[in-house]
């Protein structure tokens, strides 16, 4: 691909900062069609079109190097689009745009991807991001793939503590244990086993636990086998979500537990317990998954 001409690579890019030209947003837009072996009237057809699908025709007549941030990014990305490559390269394309409009550029950027029914290689920071606009999720780290899989995978199944933690607003609860008189020791409480962790266990005493805050169980009335903790703080999510953040009864660890928790306030003791089927299982040294 390196030695392949600029303009015969099947690749199209939208850059982190919006590259537009001193030109109307019309012109801009016509750019990447000039070396198009088509006629006049039907490179303005397919302006047209991409002004349709970006929602960007009442601005066609202005000059695009005059816009907001947010409204000459979308002009990049019809720019991109109308060269009709195969593939599109998206270097973090909301990372300069003002919060108000990053959402509905968002918004803008999924239903495009799902309409036109392109590869769209998309790099971001923002784990969120890639969670909502993703089909498919590579985790990065110092040049390496920690992960590269669906995104459910990614988040319900992290190959390692890295990703685990990364994806997730608030990330994975880590827990470092010890498996010893049939439960799950850690330090200053104990879980019992769960069947189906038991022989990889057996192979990994020490071992650290994972577990997502917003399949912590939550109660503010005593249960079997349930564990006691304080609540010390609570966060507010909105939308009708709260993560308290939980320590045991003698201060040695901390849970956070998200939800719909608007009957318990800071300093409740509250049990809780650890759904088997959510937990997942890391090698102490090498923290990667183990179950």
């Amino acid at each position: 691909m390196t030695d392949t001409p600029v303009e015969d690579r099947d690749i199209a890019m939208v850059f982190q900062f919006p590259v537009v030209y001193p030109m109307s947003v019309f012109e801009n837009l016509m750019f990447p069609l000039q070396r198009k072996k088509i006629s006049k009237k039907e490179k303005g057809k397919k302006v047209l079109q991409i002004a349709e699908l970006l929602a960007i025709k009442p601005m066609l007549n202005e000059q695009a190097n005059k816009l907001g941030a947010a409204d000459a990014q979308t002009i990049a990305l019809g720019r991109a689009l109308i060269k009709g490559a195969a593939i599109l390269l998206l270097d973090e394309p909301l990372s300069s745009i003002e919060p108000e409009k990053r959402l509905a550029l968002r918004i803008k950027i999924k239903r495009i991807q799902e309409e036109e029914r392109k590869l769209f290689l998309y790099v971001t920071h923002d784990q969120s991001e890639a969670l909502t606009l993703s089909d498919i999720v590579a985790v990065m780290k110092d040049g390496k793939i920690l992960q590269f899989d669906p995104k459910e995978k990614i988040y319900d199944e992290p190959a390692n503590l890295f990703v685990g933690y990364f994806i997730g607003s608030p990330g994975m609860n880590i827990l470092e244990g010890e498996f010893k008189e049939g439960k799950l020791n850690f330090g200053d409480f104990a879980l019992p086993l769960v069947p189906h962790l038991k022989d990889h266990l057996e192979k990994h005493k020490k071992f650290k636990l994972g577990i997502r805050p917003e399949y912590v169980l939550v109660s503010k009335e005593e249960r079997s086998e349930w564990i006691l903790f304080t609540c010390d703080e609570i966060e507010e999510k909105g939308r009708g979500v709260r993560v308290l953040c939980l320590k045991s009864e003698k201060g040695q660890s901390e849970i956070k537990a998200s939800g719909s928790y608007f009957d318990i306030g800071e300093g409740d003791k509250v049990w809780i317990q650890f759904p088997g089927d959510k937990i997942r299982i890391y090698d102490r040294e090498s923290e990667q998954i183990i179950a």
